[in-house]
């Protein structure tokens, strides 16, 4: 088709592939099918409804044939591809009438149907504009069609669409203004409470800051009414979420704005309705909901509805308790209730901070931090962490059943399911609905299908605690009428799988672990039913991995402290404990004491030597060296070539530790060096010489090798880049032996590496630090030079304990054959 000129000035084929739909397969293989359905399904409603701009028609007429295409529906994939082709035709891009990711996916649509011909014609259409000087610029459209496409995968592919909307809208001279927009609407969204897949993102408010200017900038440009009021709704987000950020700004006049600029915007309706609930201003809020429901169905209008039903019972339920609450003051109470009287109101009305403006209740003694709303106190700190703390799974809910306002939530949140199968936090809301209206059996199916329905990246691991917690809290309900102590180890069951997801946020957000229930609820629970239990060391063993979940290490270890009898696993868990709590000094203490009184229950030798290890770790982080010290020399202790060596006896066989083998002979500069270093080091003194340089004059050389090389405890083979650098004397011997070793006549050899030198893979490497030849070690008390004196301890230590380990495992194993 192409002669060699053309081909020599034609695309590359990864190029093709990078600008077409295609390029998004890695992330699409990791959505499940049913996903990608109801992707598809709102994806052709979005059209049926139309766009803003023809270019976001184009890319989501594109977006959808390539999901067509993957759910092998190649005959309405290649209808919707047709339909982007004809709208490139009818508007001018930078001069051009071409769209490189139509054309691109053409090309791939053809060639997978086996049609050469026309796979062949797409390839030289591409060609054509790959030769253009508007390459470079409808390449950036292109990226940015991709990043748009990428962007409605999920959270987790926030961060690649961003970095492709930097490649593209950042680099454009002159941009379309949707570009912007869901630029900005990606950065928005990526650190969603709800959605965020990045505990550092949870701190990050860059992305806000940078989303609102490109908001504002594209109100100033655009001419579409649409985008513009959209963006109005968007800027009230971001207000609303930090509003100590624009003080001088009022969220909901974002909002009433952009209705104003187009009062048929459901974007603009829906947002400004939930803002009302907010405001408790519910009556409004249902009927600016139910406007926009008249626009257009959505999951969002559908769910924010079904919440605002749901506050009016909970405002009202609230204002019933509390004027039973203020009634009993006039009513004289006898001396004995007097102080369970306090408690019931400290139940009741203990708030954490000050009554939030959103739909968090206080009811049935609980302090009902509503989760479904995600709204945060506007009187309270803004900061990702004490929002995330505040969030609390109900778990005790007024009952109304067959209450005409529960029942319409109830139908509001199943026809939002109705559209998307997969919105978990409207089936969480009906699950909750549905636990207010007495029906605990179906609220806990939903709670399970949320939990059941969890795929790594496409869901949030922290939806899942408070769905474990409601399937737990529904099995208590259902307790009280069956008396079934199933249910009640099935609850413990759940609230367990809450507590192992909550233990992986706690490091970054401590705050968290008091705004989730299963803690102190698994807590009350393991206490009150001894049919969770078999037995007193069963229960105590229960409550220490309860507390190590929790990182309460403290508690844990005292638990273990407790038992009558301790065996090697019990001490262990008590050291572990220790350490995970800062504890090093009681954590290396009780195993000295261990191995003193030789207990026979003390840890094994790899235990010993990694809490050894990770001792002399921390003292290092604290710059305490004699600390250091002492902890290396116990690791050392714990490796059996220098098991029985302490620092004042050693017998005659034991003085040697390495010999180093340097195929430069002994004038070599950067092996004297390391002879220096080892000999010399702060932390441990060890007993080194290097070739030839115990060799006595009049001595055979060959001899004298194969002597040496018996009594070491290890054979360091020194590796470094420029060899020839060094005199080399006697190096015929020094490399037969070097040879001799490296055929594995000896097992315990470490190959030492400095630099780039070559890194020999038949034996373990050691790396030295880049600046080991440079490094000063005159001063003792140099932190530099300790830093290198340690990392190079750690790393013969940590090396020759894992070669003794193997040979031990080994030997065992060939014993037991």
């Amino acid at each position: 088709m192409f002669n060699n000129n053309e081909k020599e000035n034609s695309a590359p084929l990864e190029e093709i592939w990078k600008l077409s739909s295609f390029s998004l397969d890695t992330e699409i293989q990791s959505i499940n099918h049913q996903k990608i359905e109801e992707r598809l399904k709102k994806l052709v409603k979005d059209i049926e409804y139309g766009y803003d701009t023809n270019e976001e028609t184009i890319c989501f007429h594109n977006f959808v044939s390539y999901l067509y295409w993957k759910c092998d529906k190649r005959k309405i994939a290649m209808e919707f591809a047709s339909k982007a082709l004809e709208l490139g035709e009818k508007i001018q891009s930078l001069g051009r009438t071409d769209n490189i990711v139509t054309i691109c996916n053409f090309y791939y649509f053809h060639k997978g149907n086996g049609d050469v011909v026309k796979s062949r014609k797409f390839l030289k259409q591409f060609n054509d504009l790959y030769k253009g000087a508007y390459f470079q610029k409808l390449k950036y459209i292109a990226k940015a069609e991709l990043a748009v496409c990428i962007s409605k995968l999920g959270p987790f592919c926030a961060t690649k669409a961003i970095e492709m909307f930097r490649e593209s809208v950042g680099k454009m001279s002159t941009f379309v203004d949707c570009w912007q927009f869901y630029f900005a609407l990606t950065l928005r969204r990526k650190k969603h409470l709800l959605t965020i897949q990045d505990m550092a993102d949870a701190q990050s408010v860059e992305e806000d800051r940078e989303a609102f200017d490109i908001y504002m900038n594209v109100i100033k440009t655009t001419s579409s009414k649409n985008l513009k009021s959209r963006s109005l709704t968007e800027v009230g987000l971001i207000v609303y979420d930090n509003q100590d950020k624009y003080k001088d700004m009022d969220y909901m006049k974002c909002f009433e704005d952009a209705i104003e600029v187009n009062p048929m915007s459901y974007h603009a309706l829906q947002r400004y309705g939930q803002h009302l609930r907010y405001q408790r201003n519910l009556q409004k809020s249902k009927e600016i909901l139910e406007k926009s429901l008249t626009i257009r169905e959505t999951t969002i209008a559908y769910h924010h509805l079904g919440l605002t039903y749901q506050k009016m019972v909970l405002l009202e339920h609230n204002e019933k308790k509390k004027a039973r609450l203020l009634n009993r003051k006039h009513f004289p109470k006898p001396e004995s209730l007097k102080e369970r009287s306090r408690i019931s109101r400290q139940e009741s009305f203990k708030v954490r901070g000050h009554i939030p403006r959103n739909d968090s209740l206080k009811v049935e003694g609980s302090n009902m931090k509503n989760y479904h709303d995600k709204e945060k106190n506007v009187e309270t700190s803004r900061d990702s962490e004490q929002v995330r703390a505040k969030m609390k799974s109900v778990r005790y809910v007024p009952r109304y059943p067959g209450d005409e306002r529960l029942l319409n939530a109830e139908r509001c949140f199943q026809k939002a399911l109705q559209l998307v199968t997969s919105f978990n936090q409207a089936r969480y809301d009906l699950g909750l609905v549905q636990r207010m209206l007495g029906k605990s059996d179906e609220a806990l199916e939903n709670f399970r299908y949320i939990t059941n329905s969890y795929k790594g990246k496409s869901s949030d691991k922290l939806q899942l605690i408070f769905a474990y917690e409601q399937q737990a809290f529904c099995r208590f309900d259902l307790f009280k009428t069956s008396k079934d102590e199933n249910d009640i180890i099935n609850a413990v069951d759940a609230l367990n799988r809450a507590l192992d997801i909550l233990s992986l946020y706690i490091d970054p957000l401590p705050k968290l672990k008091y705004g989730s229930s299963c803690i102190q609820v698994l807590e009350e629970t393991m206490n009150k039913y001894e049919c969770l239990h078999s037995g007193e060391e069963n229960r105590n063993e229960n409550f220490a991995h309860l507390y190590e979940k929790a990182k309460e290490y403290k508690k844990a270890y005292e638990i273990y402290s407790k038992c009558e009898t301790k065996s090697a696993a019990v001490y262990q868990k008590m050291v572990e404990n220790l350490k995970e709590a800062g504890d090093h000094e009681n954590a290396i203490g009780i195993l000295n004491r261990l191995i003193i009184d030789k207990d026979p229950n003390t840890p094994s030798r790899p235990f010993l030597f990694r809490m050894y290890m990770d001792g002399a770790l921390y003292s290092l982080d604290k710059r305490n060296y004699e600390e250091t010290k002492i902890r290396f020399l116990q690791c050392r202790k714990c490796i059996p070539a220098w098991e029985m060596r302490t620092d004042n006896c050693y017998s005659e066989d034991n003085l040697l530790d390495f010999l180093i083998l340097h195929i430069c002979e002994e004038r070599c500069p950067l092996a004297e060096k390391l002879v220096h270093v080892l000999t010399q080091s702060f932390f441990i003194k060890w007993n080194v010489t290097k070739n030839l340089d115990d060799c006595i004059i009049g001595h055979g050389i060959m001899e004298y090798y194969e002597d040496v090389i018996a009594r070491a405890k290890y054979v360091l083979l020194f590796y470094h880049e420029n060899h020839s650098d060094c005199e080399d004397h006697n190096g015929e011997f020094l490399k037969m032996q070097h040879k001799r070793l490296c055929m594995g006549a000896k097992t315990n050899i470490l190959n030492i590496i400095l630099g780039n030198a070559e890194q020999p893979s038949h034996h373990p490497n050691i790396i030295l630090p880049n600046d080991f030849a440079t490094a000063e070690e005159d001063s003792k008390e140099d932190p530099g030079t300790h830093a290198l004196e340690s990392r190079l301890t750690m790393d013969i230590l940590k090396t020759t304990f894992a070669l003794q380990e193997s040979k031990v495992t080994s030997q065992k194993y060939i014993t037991c054959i």
